[in-house]
Parts: C-alpha cells; structure tokens; sequence
C-alpha cells in the first residue's frame, strides 16, 4: 500500500513543484523573488523537496552521493565547487540561484535513477498535463492580454506578453521550447506529433520568445526526417504525406490566428531591429571594454557590474553567459559552460547523435537569448526530468535494433 501511494502522489507532487514559477510562488505568499526576504526563499521550494528526497535516498541506501554515469556525476562536483568559490572567494552576490539552476537537476537524477518504470511512466503522465496547462494558461493570457497568476513586479515589455505557470516568459520559452521537440519525439502517432507542436507554438507566440520560435521551427523539420528514417521506402513516403498536410493545415491556422490576433505582436516586432531587447543585447558586449581581461579571470564584483551597466545605459543583461563571465571569471565560466555541455548530452545517451546535436543546439540557442540561467529556475530540472522519464528506454531505431510500435506507446507513457 505505502509503495503504491509513494507512485501515486510522489510524481504528482515532484511535477507541480518544478512548475511553481516565480508569479505563482507570488501568489503563495512564497517572496523568492524579493531580495529582501529571508535567506530560507533564496532556494525554489521543488529543491527543498529534492534535497528532502535526496536525505531519504541517502537513509535508506547510505550512499550520500551516488549517481551512476560519470559524467553526470562530475557535472555536479563542479557545480558545487563554483557555488563554494562564489560564497567564499567569488566577489558577486546573489549566487544561491547555482543550486536551483544547476544543482537540483543532479539532485533530481540521484532520485531518479533507480525508480521503476511504473514511476517514471506516471511522471511523464504528470509532465504532459502540466505542459499543457502551462500552455493553455498562456495563450488564453495572450488573447485576454491579462496576466491570471500575477507577480509582484512585472518585468517591462514592448507588448504584452503571458507568464502561465513559469513565470518569466523567456524562461516559459526555454522550457515550452525543448518540451514541445520532447513530445515530438516520443510521440507515435502523427496526430500527437502536431499537436504537441501546434500547441508549443502558439504558446511561444504568447510568451513572444523569437529566439524559442526559430529553435523549434529550425529542428522541427530535422526531427521528422529521423523519424522517417524508421520506416521503410512505401511507409515513410506515406507518412511524408502525412505530415506534409499536416504541417501546411497547422502553418495556415497559425497564420490566420496570428493576423486575426494580437498573438504575433511581439514576433513581427522583430523586423525593426532597433526594438529595446535587440538594442540591449547590442550593448551589453560594449560593456566588456570597460575591464581588461585579467579583471574577468575569476569574476568581478556586483559594483563594478552596475556601473559598466550604469555607463552604457544597460538596464538588464539577457545572455546567462556574460552573466556568468561578470561573476564567476571566464575560466569557471568555461568550466561550468563544458560540464553543462556533456551533462546534457549525457542525459539524451539513447538518441542517435543526430538528434542529441539538435536538441543541444536548440537548448543553448534558446537559452543563449535570455538570462533565465542566471537566475533561479526549474528549466534544467524539467529538462532533466523529461529526458530521464521520456527518453529512458526510448530511441530512434536502427536496423540492428528496431524499436516495435508497443515499446513506443509504453514510453511514451500513454
């Protein structure tokens, strides 16, 4: 009985968590994102819940940190050396957000790992819901131009823009950008495939995240011939079909809901480049000339950052990387930039090298476009959880090791 309550609720609850974004933590009365709250806020409450899980794990198999790849494993002493330098020798503050970031992830494969099927099938089940939700909630924002689960402090756009579960919407887009390929993915019927991708897109049009919009739109295409490549000539050549009309009846909705709407505002902005984020991301490398690079070996502090950012009238940096170099120095950059990297690639081990490549490229192209990484997010924690649960026992065939129609419904947790 207590096992099958443990699957039942523990999934449940392990997805809710890593989707409580810092607007709906407002709501909760839960001030993460008030930097003058308490030091028990500077972490997001689903990693107090992995670190709670991560105490039992240790309890019951007493083992404090045992993850089985290596890769993954490493990944995690270097995140907690580069936290351990920012607390003691690094110069920049506000650096608890490492352990939301980057740590909970590691946290989440320690839980993980050695959960049966079952488990992890109901994970995927909660994970679907959720990405749903999350994605409704945003485009019904968009077409009511009303934020439902409002944060204290908005953050100032151009035009409108929804916010749904995940907060901020450039790290609505990272998340919604990799979930959206992730279900193309796994998906087995083509009817599954496009909806998961009609529904991603519309919410990506809804958060306004471009650099999200060409990601998806560039791998999309790529996904599809991989998948192709699992059938024989009479087979793909029908799917082909398939999906061509399927995609031709998705871009023609999608544009006339686009120009009947408001929901492309913020996309075809992009076509004067003089708007305020592409002229921000312009800036902010003319902040580099102010320090030499001995000053960025190993970080610099909040003052200096804020009056390089004062002097080339630079309200908010939007790349995690230069983040990164500000506080952490390029060498620790470079170091937490490759165990990323490999981390990443890591947790896509089952996919063929083609399509661990594209996510990568997805994942970082998103990511590169906005500051999310630098703050206190769940976005590498869903991603991790998504890959572990979806891509576990899942992978393009081969003609050595075909993959039956049954393993993919199973993995697919429908």
């Amino acid at each position: 009985m207590e096992r099958s309550n443990t699957i039942a609720l523990l999934p449940f609850l392990l997805v809710l968590f890593l989707f409580l974004g810092q607007n709906v933590l407002d709501v909760l009365h839960y001030p993460q994102s008030d930097p003058t709250s308490g030091p028990i806020f500077r972490l997001h409450p689903a990693t107090y819940l992995l670190f709670g899980l991560w105490g039992v794990e240790f309890i019951k198999k007493n083992s404090i940190y045992n993850i089985d790849s290596f890769t993954e494993r490493a990944f995690g002493i270097v995140v907690l050396l580069v936290f351990i330098y920012s607390i003691t020798l690094g110069k920049s503050k506000a650096n608890f957000f490492i352990l939301d970031t980057l740590f909970a992830p590691v946290l989440l494969i320690h839980y993980l790992q050695d959960k049966p099927d079952e488990f992890k099938e109901k994970l995927l089940y909660w994970l679907k819901v959720f990405f749903i939700i999350n994605c409704s909630l945003a485009i019904v924002e968009r077409g009511l131009s009303t934020i439902i689960l409002r944060p204290s402090v908005e953050a100032v756009f151009e035009s409108f823009r929804s916010y749904a579960l995940l907060g901020h919407p450039l790290n609505n887009s990272l998340v919604v950008g990799f979930l959206t390929l992730f279900f193309v993915i796994i998906s087995e019927t083509t009817l599954k495939k496009f909806f998961f991708l009609g529904l991603g897109i519309m919410a990506i049009f809804a958060f306004g995240g471009r650099t999200a919009l060409a990601g998806v739109l560039m791998a999309f295409p790529f996904l599809l011939y991989f998948d192709l490549k699992n059938y024989g000539s009479e087979e793909a050549a029908g799917k082909f079909f398939n999906y061509l009309v399927l995609f031709l009846v998705m871009i023609a909705l999608c544009v006339f809901v686009l120009v009947s709407t408001p929901f492309g505002e913020r996309i075809f902005a992009s076509s004067k480049f003089d708007d305020d984020s592409a002229d921000v991301r312009t800036r902010v490398f003319d902040m580099f000339r102010h320090f030499t690079p001995s000053d960025l070996m190993w970080g610099i502090g909040e003052d200096k950052i804020l009056a390089a950012m004062y002097l080339e009238k630079v309200d908010i940096i939007e790349n995690f990387w230069i983040i990164w170099v500000f506080k952490y120095g390029y060498v620790l950059t470079g170091c937490l930039g490759v165990a990323l990297f490999f981390f990443l690639l890591s947790l896509f081990h089952h996919l063929d090298t083609p399509v661990k490549l594209i996510l990568l490229f997805v994942i970082f192209l998103i990511a590169s476009g906005n500051n999310s990484m630098a703050t206190n997010t769940t976005a590498i924690s869903i991603i991790t959880l998504a890959s572990i649960v979806g891509f576990h026992a899942y992978s393009y065939q081969t003609e050595e090791e075909p993959l039956y129609e049954e393993d993919i419904h199973r993995y697919s947790g429908v």
